[in-house]
């Protein structure tokens, strides 16, 4: 799994995942957050899923506990994008409200350009 960090403008940041939020991967995204809630300050995390093509039990639990760390912080927090198939298995689980899913991510404002991958804006971690 692909997880690239973007801060659209300050304090408000966009985890995009590409790949599968299982067992296997969910370190990566949990270190991710954890990452970026002790390196800056935060005011709001969205959570991109329209890339992941699988979500299991462990993955739903590193989405909750990605939610209750940002709250803990003050932080606002947001799942956005979610495939049907993603998004079924966060209304099975009855998380899809919890987490604020939403259909489009944050969008930088006008005229803003994304950073390009390699700046200072712009992190990946892959597993």
């Amino acid at each position: 799994m692909r997880v690239l960090l973007e801060e659209r403008t300050q304090g408000r940041y966009v985890l995009s995942l590409d790949g599968d939020l299982d067992m296997a991967t969910a370190p990566v995204f949990a270190e991710a957050v954890s990452r970026l809630m002790a390196a800056t300050t935060v005011g709001q995390l969205l959570v991109d899923l329209a890339d992941v093509r699988f979500l299991d039990s462990s993955g739903v639990r590193a989405l909750l506990q990605a939610r209750r760390t940002a709250e803990a912080r003050g932080v606002a927090f947001r799942v956005s994008r979610p495939g049907e198939a993603v998004a079924q298995v966060l209304r099975v689980a009855a998380v899809d409200q919890l987490l604020g899913v939403g259909e489009t991510p944050a969008k930088p404002p006008p005229g803003a350009a994304n950073p390009p991958p390699d700046s200072p804006g712009s992190h990946t971690l892959e597993r």
